[in-house]
């Protein structure tokens, strides 16, 4: 199996998800030892990709910094453009419903292949963080957000934020990840 985490530079939100799809393989291969559930998740390759990603700009400085935090090295990581070959993927995840509409209208991706991330989420989290992390954006749009938009499901761009903007982004994405990986091993809550 193929997933590929999918934003829109590939330099914050999607190269964090797949550091953080490499913590949830080994936090729930740890739990479980070397059950089946371990070894599928080992066997399904993950990348990530942007949208409208600059070719071989590095991961945000930001986001280096968090991966840290958590262990990771996003030093060599460098932003790779979705392409028609992602499109034959198992799953696409993205951040976001735009995104998710983009990828639908411009390639050939059948309709419970992409998914967004921060559906994995329980719907009192996604609410919470929105209304939480709000002034943590330097972006008006976001807080004008409001439930009926369904912007609860969506991993907004930290971009341009201050790092406690991407640390609240991770800390979103990080969960979120985890009950991806919780949900295609066949893994109790």
């Amino acid at each position: 199996m193929q997933l590929v985490f999918v934003c829109s530079g590939n330099t914050c939100r999607s190269p964090l998800a797949l550091c953080a799809w490499h913590l949830a393989v080994r936090e729930l291969g740890a739990q479980s030892g070397q059950s089946s559930a371990a070894r599928l998740l080992q066997r399904i390759k993950a990348r990530s990709a942007g949208l409208c990603a600059t070719i071989g700009a590095g991961a945000a400085p930001y986001s280096q910094e968090v991966a840290r935090g958590w262990g990771e090295d996003l030093t060599p990581h460098r932003a790779q453009l979705f392409r028609p070959e992602h499109a034959r993927f198992d799953l696409i995840i993205t951040m976001t419903h735009d995104q998710s509409a983009v990828l639908r209208s411009h390639f050939e991706v059948g309709e419970n292949q992409v998914r967004r991330l921060g559906s994995y989420a329980p719907r009192h989290q996604k609410l919470a963080e929105a209304a939480r992390f709000a002034p943590l954006w330097n972006d008006d749009f976001f807080a004008s957000l409001s439930a009926e938009t369904g912007s609860e499901v969506d991993i907004l761009d930290p971009y341009g934020g201050s790092l406690e903007a991407y640390e609240a982004c991770a800390s979103q994405i990080r969960r979120c990840v985890f009950e991806l990986a919780r949900t295609l091993s066949g893994s109790k809550s």
